[in-house]
């Protein structure tokens, strides 16, 4: 599809695990750029952010699915041999957890390890954006994805009870 022989591509990479690294990276990189672009942007509320950056994250997805689907398809076990694509993925994972720890210091997100938190919505978000660009997910509301993982940063941070209207 490139209009180039299938060895070409190994003049600039050692093999294909070097290419998908580097489009994984060029992903994490962009991803973070995106989460780092909304969270400025955002409302001042630290909720809202956390709002903005998963429906953010959804909706990078669905724009950028050879990326994403590179990024998280598991092509990667040791992620050693690929330093600058652990340093991307790890940047663009702090952007959240700062982003919780900025959550916590205005008492919007309850105390506790801002990692760990950062890690529940990262997995939330992921879920959201994994099974509704694969088609796995049709919301019963007729809602756009991204609705759905600001929903879901909605109960985690304030339960059920509260919030339960899109």
């Amino acid at each position: 599809m490139a209009g180039v022989s299938r060895t070409a591509l190994y003049r600039h990479f050692d093999d294909k695990a070097a290419l998908l690294a580097r489009i994984a990276t060029d992903g994490f990189r962009l991803l973070r750029e995106t989460l780092v672009r909304v969270r400025e942007n955002a409302p001042p509320d630290a909720t809202d952010s956390l709002e903005v950056m998963a429906a953010a994250h959804v909706h990078f997805a669905k724009a950028n699915p050879s990326h994403y689907a590179t990024m998280f398809g598991g092509f990667f076990k040791d992620w050693t041999k690929h330093p600058d694509l652990a340093r991307q993925a790890g940047d663009a994972f702090q952007e959240l957890v700062e982003a919780v720890r900025d959550a916590q210091g205005k008492g919007h997100v309850a105390p506790g390890d801002p990692a760990l938190i950062a890690e529940v919505l990262w997995a939330l978000t992921f879920g959201v954006a994994k099974l509704g660009t694969s088609g796995y997910l049709a919301s019963a509301s007729g809602r756009p994805l991204e609705a759905l993982a600001v929903q879901s940063v909605r109960w985690l941070a304030y339960g059920f009870e509260k919030s339960t209207s899109m």
